[in-house]
């Protein structure tokens, strides 16, 4: 009935109400499943740049990453080489892939781990391999789930080994436009740093769920998919509107209107003979950036 997913980049703001609020859901047994993104913004926006340098864009070509580690690394590697984002997905997946018929795992995992790296950055402030590996060795024996020896040298394979399910994390959030401290609940964005705008939207979403179902329009049965229908029917839109997609051969059918203002402006455009569509956008301004100020003097 509930489907909630969240970007999180664990080394520069691992604290997540969305993910906590998946979290409290499915420890109170409701029917809820949960998504998590773990990237960080930089490197979500090397993959865009690379993504558009690229004459022709194959379909499911992850985005290129570096490998953590070519061999395997000593301790002083691991002592002096800090954490990235990179290295706590491949951990992390490794334990969703490792016990993927036991899903509890994998959730306890990464809440456990959001909660020590939350706790190490804010008693210490930098965070290394080392004391990436050995907070998955401590949690996972204090889970009773391996000896802290074994976890860690699954830790350091994880690090070793290549793969290119990071570049696919990546392609995946720059192609939808995804950043860490996003959010969504049954699709609708949520702010992913506020609990108390989470409770009133997942409120609000629990009243039109319990509506459908006593409408009739979520049964037992019927429909297979709650999400896809919830994502279907009145006040609900896409994301870009279908004159932005595409003609069907590939090709933009946008075009840029002329203006008065700046390049970045999002001001009215200059008239034009027969516009076939006009669009108003809401913009967000900053007014204790400089750049938000020259917007609002435009104005």
């Amino acid at each position: 009935m509930f489907t909630v997913m969240t970007v999180i980049d664990p080394l520069h703001n691992p604290s997540s109400a969305a993910f906590s609020l998946a979290m409290q859901l499915i420890q109170n047994s409701y029917p809820a499943r949960l998504g998590v993104l773990w990237v960080a913004e930089a490197d979500v926006d090397k993959c865009r740049v690379w993504m558009q340098s690229q004459e022709i864009l194959e379909e499911g070509v992850p985005c290129p990453t570096d490998r953590i580690f070519a061999s395997t690394p000593t301790n002083s590697v691991l002592e002096s080489t800090k954490a990235t984002t990179q290295a706590v997905h491949r951990i992390l997946v490794h334990v969703v892939e490792e016990y993927e018929e036991q899903t509890q795992v994998g959730l306890a995992v990464g809440e456990y781990m959001l909660q020590s790296i939350e706790d190490h950055l804010q008693d210490i402030g930098d965070l290394t391999m080392k004391d990436l590996v050995d907070l998955y060795a401590q949690l996972m024996e204090a889970m009773g789930i391996t000896d802290a020896s074994s976890a860690e040298d699954t830790a350091i394979e994880c690090l070793v080994e290549p793969t290119q399910k990071y570049g696919h994390a990546l392609r995946f959030a720059a192609e939808r436009g995804l950043r860490p401290e996003m959010g969504f609940l049954n699709g609708r964005p949520i702010d992913g740093s506020d609990s108390s705008s989470i409770s009133k939207i997942f409120g609000e979403e629990q009243q039109h769920v319990f509506g459908l179902i006593m409408s009739g329009e979520i049964t037992d049965t019927s429909p297979r998919s709650v999400y896809a229908k919830l994502l279907t029917g009145e006040k609900v839109y896409k994301k870009v509107h279908p004159l932005l997609v595409g003609n069907g051969d590939g090709e933009s059918s946008y075009r840029f209107l002329a203006h008065n203002f700046g390049p970045e402006s999002l001001l009215v455009p200059k008239p034009v003979d027969n516009p076939k569509a006009v669009f108003v956008a809401d913009y967000l301004v900053n007014y204790a950036t400089e750049a938000g100020t020259q917007h609002l003097k435009a104005f």
